[in-house]
């Protein structure tokens, strides 16, 4: 059987829910695409990807995180990091660094809620801007329900939410977000405080 074959063969195996053995395929083909085209041939890094894919669906994510660390890394080699694919490379890995840190130490820890931020990032470099606000969108209300709407981390976060919210094209969202962190820094701290400018001044660039 051909590699493209055992390719088929696995994701039908997906698809019927046979995912243990659609892994064990994966696997095959991650080890012989390696071999054949060497590791950072266009097959083989595609071959770890799916096989990364593989082991988050079983709820492997340590062996996910590990393969997908060495499909980035062969990408950066061969596509360079600014390159889109590596990009959305980079936010399944941040992806599923998010998800392990919130099922190990639950979703609203600090270190589950930065992994969060850090995808949010990733998102918006892949162009993917709603996903991203998403993301962000779910930080900053974690942040604000844990630590208090007039925190300095919960401005911050509702802050780089808006300019999110830019990018994906919410410039109404984006002004009333912006306009509660002018005010909030405003009362917190004074109308001509840093934060009440930059809050300020990225209003009057939208309105």
């Amino acid at each position: 059987m051909t590699l493209y074959a055992l390719s088929r063969l696995a994701q039908a195996m997906s698809e019927a829910g046979d995912h243990e053995d659609a892994r064990n395929v994966r696997e095959r083909l991650a080890e012989a695409w390696a071999r054949l085209g060497g590791p950072d041939s266009r097959d083989a890094i595609d071959a770890l990807t799916d096989l990364a894919i593989a082991s988050a669906v079983l709820g492997d994510l340590a062996s996910a995180i590990k393969t997908q660390e060495r499909a980035l890394e062969a990408m950066d080699r061969v596509l360079g990091r600014d390159d889109l694919q590596t990009r959305e490379a980079r936010a399944v890995l941040l992806g599923l660094q998010a998800l392990s840190l919130a099922l190990e130490r639950g979703p609203d820890s600090p270190e589950a809620l930065d992994a969060q931020e850090r995808l949010a990032d990733a998102l918006a470099e892949t162009l993917d801007h709603d996903v991203a606000r998403d993301a962000m969108a779910r930080v900053a209300s974690a942040r604000e329900r844990l630590l208090g709407p007039d925190s300095p981390e919960a401005l911050d976060a509702l802050h780089r939410l808006a300019l999110f919210m830019i990018e994906a094209g919410d410039r109404k969202a984006a002004t009333g977000a912006l306009a509660r962190v002018a005010d909030a820094w405003t009362r917190i701290k004074g109308p001509d405080s840093p934060e009440a400018l930059e809050a300020k001044a990225r209003l009057a660039e939208i309105l």
